[in-house]
Formats: structure tokens, C-alpha cells, sequence
């Protein structure tokens, strides 16, 4: 009977991981197909087993069949025989049930009747049914908070947040996988094993904090802007791709490496703006000292004084010198992390930097505002600026001039300006877009390059190839820059494609979003990027950001982008985890008063058994007499085994308390149809009395007092 309890709960748990895992993949008489598949996978594992068959035959077997399965089910849509026979829609039906029932059938007869063959295979199922839901659930660990929708967005229409559901969801696999587990132990302590194990996750899930969980969270894989990363990320639109993670893009490395879609940081913005160059920019830090070979971040202290180098506990004021405001538009923002980050970083140009309330402790790090002075005006109208800041010293101009000896640098400058009209040719921001365009035409963007091991990575991408990633293009176009004088420097944060803004008011950056570009300085509009974008690309472009995903974490910032800069509760109306949390407190009290009541009617009953040979009516005095007596021994141990018969049990207790005995053949003669005479109460009540003194006279105090104390001794009286 417990074999068949446990194979049905083993199978119920196959069923629902089947039902998981083709829900979200087929129709749903498909999804109908996948459990029926699991109960005849079940089935026919049953039969396998006691079969001489060995396991590799078996495994063989079903992958053959697993292959012939799909075959079969993929044919019956790629040839024109049964959809003209049925219809296009029913063999598209009953080309899914076919592929589902007999792909699960396959699946969960091969794992079970491993595991039934070889109890240490049931891993083989664990790791099956585990990876279902761990596939399910594998987007939102990964920052995709919107998935699966049909579960978030249930949860999120109520003002909860998902996170300790999806730890609840976690604890129930786990409680499943468990008692999966059980269910093909042979042994009674797995039964106990299993049990032990389900109740650990149940206290682990109650007590567990979810902020504990967030710690629980792997680190991030560099898109939070450590300054030691090296992975690249990758822009938007022409061609335009990231070099680097979170801002501090410095590296020459080949980064083949696949940058992620994983969230980091989410931007609102408080007013409708679409940059001219159809990116937003947010610097994070800059490259501006040349070292001879490379540049490299400002190691003098006197250089790039508008750099957002802490986060800010009150605010800050970045003086960029004399605004031109014909040209330039203020636009607040505020930046909520997902990721932590060495130091924050801005829309270009910051000028205000304040700390904001987290929306969501759970799900954010920290956020701030910061308040830029954005270019409302087209490149054209920057025509005509000086390059510089007229306020410089003569030091900090050179830091920013300064660039490589090789002449090569400056003859190709000075070739691009040609491309000039001859009244442009004076200059330089005219210069400077004449660059921007030679480069954007002669370069080829690759995240695989092969100028790192060059003695001059620069000079032999330059003059080479011209074949990589971006942090190659701005530094090339910075040197260049500076072979005609323009003061520049390489920016680094991330770049965000202002059509994945949409309609909404907030920004999502990725870790592929992270970027290198390069910058000059315009008098009166400060820093201004330069961004190369080459025609020719050999990576594929980005999809782009999930718009779901953007409005969520979007409208989850807003939330706290009008508190105080404290630590806020979790975004929602209640917290799921707490609730339930609450819940289990309301039960532990209800038990508590349940327990005591339970305790109260168990002695109670206890005493009535002992006491009712005194008013019970005089044709149950044999019975109630015969039971007392039971309840006395039972306190101390003594009990009538499993098929002992009462004769049995008198004559081996006879030394012990013969009144048991005279007791015992009073009770079988009443059953056998003989009826007590009413004056024998008193013989029945001095006959218990003698038993009890009987058990006083054999067993010590301690022994006694504890089958008194004990209330549920009598169940176990037969």
C-alpha cells in the first residue's frame, strides 16, 4: 500500500512538472498530451523494470524512439498529405500531441525504470523534474522581473511583490523534489528523510528574509561598472556597439564574449527629450591623460572636474563653466541601480547631484537624481564654437592636446579635414565632425580583434584593419582629435538608443548598453560626445531592451522618485512572504490553544475510563472494570500485543497482578453471554484497586508517575 501511495505521488509530481513544462510551448491539448504521456511513460516503466532488459539497451531504445518520435510529429506538418486531408489547423493539432505525449511517454519511462532498476539514478529524475522548473523561472533570477507574465503580472495586479513567491515556488520544488525522492526509497527512514526535509524548507521559507535572498543573489557579472571589467557591451542602431561593462571601458582585449541583456540600472526622465545624435549618453568616467601609448584615466587631480565620482548623501553642484542656453536645456533624471556600481553616473552634461529615495530596497540598490544640461540644438548650429574652456590654465589644455609624436596621426587628421569646404576648413568642430566622418565610412565594427598584441594597439588598428570594437574607435578619434588641436578625451558609461525609449519616460540600460565614445570640448556647451558609428559591422545588431520589463522597473522607480532619501519598503501594497509569515504566527497561536485543548480532553478522558467502574450501569461493569485495569498497565508499559489473545496476556501478567486475571476471566464470561449481579460492583472496583497496588508494589515511583502524567497511554489499548 505505501509502494502505491508513494509511485502515485511520484507520479503526480511527474504529471505537474509535464504540464509546466509544455503549458508555455503548445496548445493546450498538447499540454493534455504531456501529462497523459507521463502516466503511460509510468506505465510502461513498471513493465521495463521486471524485464531482463539491461539499462543501456533500454536508454538506446529511448533515444531511438525519442528521435522517431519527433521525426513523426515534424512530418506531419512539412508534408502536404494530412494537412490537406484534416485541415492545416488539426494536423498542426495532432502533430503537437503527437510530439508531446510520445516525447514525455519516452522521457519518464527510460528515468523510472532507471531509477526503479538503480535506486541512485532517481538523480536522473530529480534533475529532470528540477530543471523544469528551474527553466521556467530562469528569466526573472536573470533580471527579467516580468517573467513568466501570466504568473507576474497576477501577482503584481495586486500590489504584491513576486519575489517570495518565486522563493515559495522554489520551496515547493524543493519539497517536491523531496518527496520524489522518498518515493523510490525502499526504506522507512527515507519516508523519514523526506518528511524532516520538508518541514527544514517550510521553516526556511517562513524565516528566510527576503532581503537575506537578494545577498543569496550571485555578484554581478561586471555590467554593475567595475572599473577592472573587460567585457564589452554593445550599443544600438548603426553599428554602434559597447566596449566594456558599466562605464569603465579601457581595455584593447578581443571581446568575443557575448555581452548580456541583464538589467542594471533604470533612468527616468522627467521631461520629454529626444537627443539630436539619437542616443543617450551617461558618463560614468573619462580617459584624458595620454601616457604615451594610450589614454588613461586623469591620475593629476586637476582634469575632469565634472565627473560624478561619489553617490551623494546631500547635494552637489558641478560647475561647467558658462552655459549657452540658446543651445542647451535642462532635463532632470533620476537613476535607480540594479546593480551596484563603483560610482554613479549621469546624462551628459550633469551640473546637480542629489540623493532619492529607493523605490524598492528588495529590488534596487540605490537611486539618485541628477539634473544635466542636454543639447536641445542640431550639430550644425555648433558651428562656429570655440574648442576649450577660455578659463583653463595652459596645463590643463595640454593635458587634453596632448596625443602620440607619430606623424601619421596628423597627416590622416589633416587628410580628413580636406574633405572639407575650403570654408569649414578653419574650424574645428567642422574638423572635428570631418573625423567623425571618415572614420564612421573606413572603419568595420568587430568585437573580435587581433591589434591587442601589437607593441602599439592604437597605431595598428588605425593603420591597419581598421577592425574593432569601440574603445579602438574613440581613442583613434580623440588622437586624431588632438593631432588638430581639439581637446578631447574618451567617455565611458552607457549609450541607450533613444528609440527604445518608446512612448514611456523611462530608460533601461543593460549591461550591453555599457560603451566607450569620444568627446570635445565646446565652449558653452561643455563636453559633447562624438560617437563613431561605422557603416559596416560584423556582429549582429541588438534586439533591444524588453519594453514589458522597461515600464515595470520603470513604474516600480517612479514609486520613489518623490520620497525622502531613506530606505523605503517594498514597492507593493503587502508583502507575500510577510503575509504568509503573519499567517503561520496566527496558526502557531491557533495550535498552541488547540494543543492545550486536545491535552485538557485527552486526561480528561483518561480519568473517565479509570473512574467509570464506579457509575456505570452494572451490565458494562465487566467491560468498563476489565478496560481501567488496561489503562493502569498500559501506564507502565504493559500491553496486549498484536493478535495476543486476553487469555494470553492474563497468564503472562498472573505473577505480575493476579487480580488482573480474575478480572480478565470476569470480562470473557460476561462476553460469552454471562451477566454480572448488580451487588459485584464493589468485587469490580476492589478488583482494580488490587491491580493498581499490584503495579505500586512492581514498578518504581518514577515509572508510575510518568504513565499518570502521560495522556495518550489508553489509545493504545486494545
Amino acid at each position: 500500500m505505501r509502494r502505491v501511495l508513494w509511485g502515485g505521488l511520484g507520479l503526480t509530481i511527474w504529471a505537474v512538472a509535464a504540464g509546466l513544462l509544455a503549458a508555455p510551448r503548445t496548445v493546450p491539448v498538447g499540454v493534455v498530451a504531456a501529462v497523459l504521456g507521463t502516466f503511460l511513460g509510468a506505465v510502461i516503466a513498471w513493465r521495463l523494470a521486471a524485464t531482463r532488459l539491461r539499462l543501456p539497451v533500454i536508454w538506446l531504445g529511448g533515444a531511438v524512439t525519442l528521435v522517431l518520435v519527433q521525426l513523426a510529429a515534424r512530418s506531419m506538418v512539412s508534408w502536404r498529405v494530412l494537412p490537406v486531408a484534416l485541415g492545416t489547423e488539426p494536423a498542426y493539432i495532432l502533430s503537437e500531441v503527437v510530439a508531446w505525449l510520445g516525447s514525455l511517454l519516452v522521457v519518464v519511462a527510460v528515468a523510472q525504470t532507471s531509477s526503479r532498476r538503480h535506486p541512485s539514478w532517481v538523480t536522473l529524475e530529480l534533475l529532470l523534474v528540477g530543471g523544469v522548473v528551474a527553466g521556467l523561472l530562469a528569466a526573472h533570477r536573470e533580471g527579467f522581473i516580468n517573467r513568466p507574465y501570466g504568473l507576474i503580472d497576477a501577482v503584481w495586479g495586486r500590489g504584491y511583490d513576486p519575489l517570495p513567491l518565486f522563493l515559495g515556488i522554489g520551496c515547493l520544488a524543493a519539497v517536491a523534489l523531496a518527496l520524489l525522492a522518498a518515493a523510490r526509497g525502499s526504506r522507512r527512514r527515507s519516508v523519514r528523510d523526506a518528511v524532516l526535509l520538508v518541514l527544514v524548507i517550510v521553516a526556511a521559507f517562513l524565516l528566510i528574509p527576503v532581503g537575506v535572498v537578494k545577498m543569496l543573489e550571485p555578484p554581478d557579472r561586471g555590467g554593475s561598472g567595475s572599473g577592472e571589467s573587460q567585457q564589452g557591451g554593445q550599443g544600438q542602431g548603426s553599428g554602434q556597439q559597447g566596449g566594456g561593462q558599466g562605464g569603465a571601458v579601457s581595455s584593447f582585449a578581443d571581446q568575443r564574449q557575448e555581452a548580456s541583456n541583464v538589467p542594471v540600472a533604470v533612468v527616468l526622465l522627467h521631461d520629454d527629450y529626444d537627443p539630436p545624435s539619437g542616443y543617450y549618453y551617461f558618463r560614468q568616467t573619462a580617459f584624458s591623460q595620454y601616457n604615451g601609448q594610450r589614454l588613461v584615466q586623469d591620475t593629476t587631480g586637476k582634469a575632469d572636474s565634472d565627473l560624478l565620482t561619489s553617490f551623494p548623501t546631500t547635494r552637489q553642484v558641478i560647475d561647467l563653466g558658462t552655459a549657452r542656453t540658446d543651445l542647451l536645456r535642462r532635463l532632470d533624471t533620476t537613476v535607480a541601480l540594479l546593480q551596484p556600481h563603483p560610482r554613479p553616473f549621469g546624462l551628459v552634461s550633469p551640473t546637480d547631484l542629489s540623493p532619492a529615495g529607493n523605490p524598492d530596497p528588495v529590488r534596487f540598490v540605490r537611486a539618485y537624481k541628477v539634473v544635466s544640461q542636454v543639447l536641445a540644438k542640431g550639430l550644425p548650429d555648433m558651428a562656429g564654437l570655440a574648442v576649450g574652456r577660455r578659463a583653463w590654465r595652459p596645463e590643463i589644455r595640454r593635458h587634453y592636446t596632448d596625443g602620440p609624436s607619430d606623424r601619421r596621426y596628423a597627416d590622416l587628421a589633416a587628410s580628413c579635414v580636406e574633405l572639407l569646404r575650403p570654408e569649414l576648413r578653419a574650424d574645428p568642430f567642422a574638423q572635428a565632425v570631418a573625423i567623425q566622418y571618415w572614420l564612421s565610412k573606413n572603419a568595420v565594427y568587430s568585437r573580435s580583434s587581433d591589434h591587442e598584441s601589437a607593441a602599439d594597439p592604437l597605431a595598428d588598428f588605425l593603420f591597419g584593419n581598421r577592425t574593432g570594437h569601440c574603445v579602438y574607435l574613440a581613442h583613434s578619434a580623440c588622437l586624431l582629435y588632438r593631432a588638430r588641436g581639439i581637446p578631447s578625451r574618451v567617455g565611458a558609461g552607457y549609450a541607450v538608443d533613444g528609440r527604445n525609449r518608446g512612448n514611456g519616460g523611462s530608460l533601461l540600460l543593460r549591461e550591453r548598453d555599457a560603451h566607450a565614445w569620444p568627446e570635445i570640448h565646446l565652449e558653452g556647451l561643455g563636453w559633447l560626445p562624438m560617437d563613431i558609428a561605422p557603416e559596416r559591422s560584423l556582429d549582429p545588431p541588438d534586439e533591444g531592451p524588453d519594453q514589458g520589463l522597461q515600464q515595470m522597473l520603470g513604474d516600480m522607480a517612479r514609486q520613489g522618485a518623490g520620497r525622502p532619501p531613506v530606505e523605503q519598503e517594498p514597492a507593493g501594497h503587502g508583502n507575500l512572504q510577510e503575509a504568509l509569515r503573519a499567517a503561520a504566527r496566527a496558526a502557531a497561536r491557533a495550535l498552541s490553544f488547540l494543543l492545550v485543548a486536545a491535552l485538557l480532553l485527552l486526561y480528561a478522558a483518561k480519568v473517565w475510563r479509570r473512574l467509570a467502574p464506579r457509575w456505570c450501569r452494572p451490565g458494562r461493569l465487566p467491560v468498563v472494570a476489565y478496560r481501567a485495569a488496561l489503562d493502569s498497565l498500559a501506564d507502565v508499559g504493559v500491553l496486549r500485543g498484536f493478535g495476543q489473545t486476553r487469555e494470553d496476556l492474563a497468564a503472562r501478567q498472573a505473577g505480575f497482578s493476579p487480580a488482573f486475571a480474575a478480572l480478565t476471566a470476569l470480562h470473557l464470561q460476561a462476553g460469552l453471554g454471562r451477566r454480572a449481579p448488580a451487588a459485584a460492583r464493589g468485587h469490580y472496583i476492589e478488583l482494580g484497586r488490587r491491580v493498581s497496588a499490584d503495579i505500586a508494589r512492581s514498578c518504581r515511583l518514577g515509572r508510575r508517575m510518568l504513565g499518570l502524567l502521560n495522556p495518550v497511554a489508553w489509545l493504545w489499548v486494545r
